[in-house]
C-alpha cells in the first residue's frame, strides 16, 4: 500500500527524484486534482507526481531488500519462496486520466511479478505472464500438482518461448459512474493487445480497439468476453457489486 496514492515517500526517497520542498498536504491536493480534473495538470505537475511515485517505489524496493536480507540472516532463505506482485499500476495522463480507474491499459495492468528463492532459476519470460500464475507457482514449488488451474507455474514460462509462444493473457474490469453498465475486456500476447467493451444488459459491443490490427486476436477477445458474463442478469450482478464494494471499503479504497 505504500506505493498507493497520495504519493508521500519519506526521506531520503522523497528528494531522490524531485522537489523535496513539496509538502505532504500540497502533494495530496495535487494528487486529488489530477484525479478530479486531469486536464488542469501541467507538465511540471505531472512530472512532480511521477517523481513522488518513483520515490514510493524506491522506498518499497529497499524494504523488500531488508526483508530478504533478514531471511538470509535468520538462515531461512534456503527454504523460502518470495513472490512480489501488485493489484494495479497507476496512470499519469497517458490516456486522459490519472491514478487507476477501471480501465485496462498497460499502465494499469502491467505490474511487477517477481519470484525469488534459492531454488528459483534465474530468467525473465519473454511471453505474457499473469497474476493468475501466482497460485500455480506456489503449488508447484511445494511439490503439488498445479494442473487444471487458471494459470501456469512461473518456472514453466521462463525460457519456454517455443512452448508458450502463442500464450494469451486476459483482463477484465467493470465500468464505473456513467459506464457502470459496461464490462471492459483486454487480451495480450507477445505481439500486441486488443480492447473491447460490452453492454452488460444486452451483450452488445460498445467499442473495440486493436493496437496492431490483429483481427484474429480480436476474434479471440470477442469470444472470451461473450462467455465471461451472463448478459441481462442484472440481479446477480447487483449482489456481486455490493460484495465487491464491501471489500473495497475494507481495503481502504472507499470511505
Amino acid at each position: 500500500m505504500d506505493v498507493h496514492g497520495p504519493y508521500e515517500p519519506p526521506e531520503p526517497y522523497r528528494s531522490r527524484f524531485g522537489d523535496p520542498q513539496l509538502s505532504d498536504r500540497d502533494a495530496q491536493r495535487l494528487y486529488k486534482r489530477a484525479i478530479d480534473d486531469p486536464d488542469s495538470i501541467t507538465a511540471d505537475e505531472q512530472q512532480a507526481l511521477i517523481d513522488l511515485y518513483d520515490g514510493e517505489i524506491a522506498y518499497v524496493d529497499d524494504q523488500i531488500r531488508r526483508f530478504i536480507n533478514g531471511l538470509r540472516e535468520r538462515n531461512l532463505w534456503d527454504e523460502t519462496l518470495v513472490l512480489v506482485s501488485a493489484d494495479h499500476g497507476d496512470a499519469f495522463g497517458e490516456h486522459g486520466y490519472y491514478e487507476h480507474p477501471r480501465y485496462l491499459h498497460e499502465e494499469l495492468t502491467r505490474v511487477p511479478l517477481l519470484v525469488l528463492g534459492e531454488a528459483v532459476e534465474a530468467g525473465s519470460p519473454s511471453i505474457p505472464a499473469s497474476t493468475a500464475d501466482l497460485v500455480p507457482t506456489i503449488l508447484d514449488a511445494l511439490g503439488f500438482d498445479a494442473s487444471g488451474l487458471n494459470g501456469e507455474p512461473f518456472g514453466e514460462l521462463v525460457g519456454s518461448v517455443e512452448g508458450w509462444s502463442d500464450r494469451t493473457v486476459f483482463s477484465q474490469a467493470r465500468g464505473e459512474g456513467d459506464d457502470d453498465g459496461l464490462r471492459r475486456f483486454a487480451v495480450r500476447d507477445r505481439d500486441g493487445e486488443c480492447f473491447l467493451e460490452r453492454e452488460l444488459s444486452t451483450g452488445e459491443i460498445r467499442s473495440e480497439d486493436t493496437s496492431d490490427g490483429d483481427r484474429d486476436l480480436l476474434t479471440v477477445l470477442r469470444e472470451y468476453s461473450r462467455d465471461r458474463i451472463d448478459f441481462g442478469d442484472a440481479t446477480a450482478d447487483a449482489s456481486e457489486t455490493e460484495a465487491v464494494s464491501d471489500r473495497l471499503e475494507a481495503l481502504g479504497y472507499k470511505e
